[in-house]
């Protein structure tokens, strides 16, 4: 058998050179490619989760207010435009008092307010919108009601800070929402309202 030549030195410090390129440019290409993957996943995170955690947080501190019957607060963190519409703070305030004295001459009383997690985050290069779920629970003489509904958070920091519309608030509104809101998506589907599920004492 012939005996192969014996690299020279030049051509094996040659071949180390390239070699060393080689791996250089595998090295550098594939920590591209993990940058690019991290970043896509980080940007769908902060995409998923931005906002969406304080949308939830910031509406139940909102329903808190209203079931602690702390109506500046609550009136605070309602969207400006609607507060405007319900005829201002002074206004929806004493529409609040003069609720309560309603239904508690009924027997009827809020028990609580408890916030679903966000179903819906649309961003415009205006404004920020999330569907924050709710069910509400309503004791009464014969028993408890429940209704599911939800708050429409509206956000002009890109989620940081949120002011709120109630699923009640816009079913009376109707197309008159696109005239306080006219930067809601198009495509946004806000929920339908549902009737009170009741549910009797038990003896």
């Amino acid at each position: 058998m012939a005996l192969l030549p014996r690299a020279s030195a030049r051509t094996t410090s040659s071949f180390t050179v390239i070699h060393a390129r080689v791996c250089e440019r595998r090295f550098a290409h594939a920590a591209w490619v993990l940058m690019l993957i991290l970043g896509i996943t980080c940007l769908g995170t902060n995409a998923a989760d931005n906002g969406a955690a304080e949308a939830k947080r910031q509406g139940q501190m909102c329903a808190d207010a209203l079931v602690q019957h702390d109506y500046d607060t609550f009136a605070s963190m309602l969207y400006p435009k609607f507060l405007q519409w319900m005829g201002g703070r002074n206004a929806l305030i004493q529409k609040l008092q003069q609720s309560d004295q309603e239904m508690a001459s009924q027997g009827i009383t809020m028990q609580s307010v408890v916030m679903g997690q966000v179903t819906q985050i649309r961003r415009t290069k205006v404004e920020t919108f999330a569907v924050v779920p709710e069910t509400i629970e309503m004791a009464t003489k014969d028993g408890v009601l429940r209704t599911d509904s939800y708050l429409l958070g509206i956000s002009s920091d890109d989620g940081k800070a949120w002011q709120f519309i109630d699923g009640a608030g816009i079913a009376g509104l109707g197309k008159d929402i696109y005239i306080l809101l006219p930067n809601l998506p198009a495509d946004m589907k806000l929920p339908q309202a549902k009737h009170p599920a009741s549910t009797p004492k038990k003896d």
